[in-house]
């Protein structure tokens, strides 16, 4: 019996970052998604920064830079007004209720910085990224997971490991800006320039985003056919009445093809989309006709 799962379609240039590292790591409760795998959809900004959006305590999106080169979760200031995010003025961190990443990643109370970096200030205020850009997502986060980052493909795959970062405690105190070391007083000051820059160079254009249809489901190819595997409740699949096993015999007017085939199509409709479905259930062969939606 030969096996061909969705979230493994990542080609030769494919890049797994497994930043979870036991020895300094933590064990509180087990995360109920652990173990279970994500398609994370990304953005590759002009300036070739990886981007995924975001929801964070149920306000956005938010575009946030896959960072690793961050410690933990940085949140411009603007952006954390909207997700109603206070910070202490005598603490360096605090903590959000609840972090989800399109595609289905969901961390809650994660700690977070509330401080607009000198890189996205810069960035931004030039329109470089051609997206605005709300934070950096780097190790506090990453580390909890195994990403599968493939620039051929359109989504990152995420897995969620049994493991947790040991976290620095919220206590710490604020810096005071004059305490800093020259050299970061000095790069600090590279985001107002640059925003100044912007008065005489203009600020470049966003890209305007055209949202992926998004289905809420996944499929495997056994032994030539595709097989429903996962099913999100709530999703465009689920209300179109499509149910685990099916095996889908038809899309969008074409027999089956390979995954390879069917992951193409999917990856072209956009929210709002029809997909057409034609399923075989217990022998049955059904109609069904699903309404793509926006992964947020």
């Amino acid at each position: 019996m030969r096996l061909k799962h969705a979230i493994y379609l990542m080609g030769w240039m494919g890049l797994t970052i497994s930043m979870g590292v036991p020895a300094f790591g933590e064990s509180p409760a087990k995360d109920p998604q652990t173990g279970q795998s994500f398609e994370v959809p990304y953005i590759l900004t002009q300036t070739n920064h990886f981007v995924v959006r975001a929801i964070i305590n149920g306000k956005g999106p938010f575009h946030l830079v896959v960072d690793t080169g961050a410690p933990g979760l940085f949140l411009a200031t603007e952006a954390a007004k909207k997700a109603g995010i206070t910070a202490d003025p005598k603490k360096f961190f605090t903590t959000m209720d609840e972090l989800k990443l399109e595609g289905g990643p969901n961390l809650k109370k994660i700690k977070i910085r509330v401080e607009d970096p000198f890189q996205l200030v810069g960035m931004n205020s030039l329109g470089l990224p051609g997206v605005k850009l709300d934070g950096l997502m780097g190790f506090s986060v990453l580390a909890r997971y195994r990403i599968t980052l493939d620039p051929s493909h359109k989504k990152m795959i995420w897995t969620r490991l049994d493991f947790n970062p040991k976290e620095s405690p919220e206590d710490v105190p604020m810096v005071k800006k004059e305490d800093m070391p020259a050299e970061l007083q000095a790069m600090n000051l590279l985001g107002p320039a640059m925003k100044f820059a912007a008065m005489f160079v203009g600020k470049q254009p966003e890209t305007k985003r055209v949202p992926q249809g998004y289905g809420g489901f996944a499929v495997t190819e056994k032994e030539k056919k595709l097989i429903v595997t996962q099913l999100m409740a709530d999703s465009a699949s689920a209300k179109s009445g499509l149910l685990l096993q099916d095996e889908i015999i038809k899309y969008d007017g074409k027999a089956a093809g390979s995954i390879t085939d069917f992951t193409q199509i999917m990856e072209k409709k956009s929210a709002g989309a029809r997909l057409p479905l034609t399923v075989r259930r217990a022998g049955v062969e059904k109609e069904l006709e699903m309404m793509l939606e926006e992964g947020f």
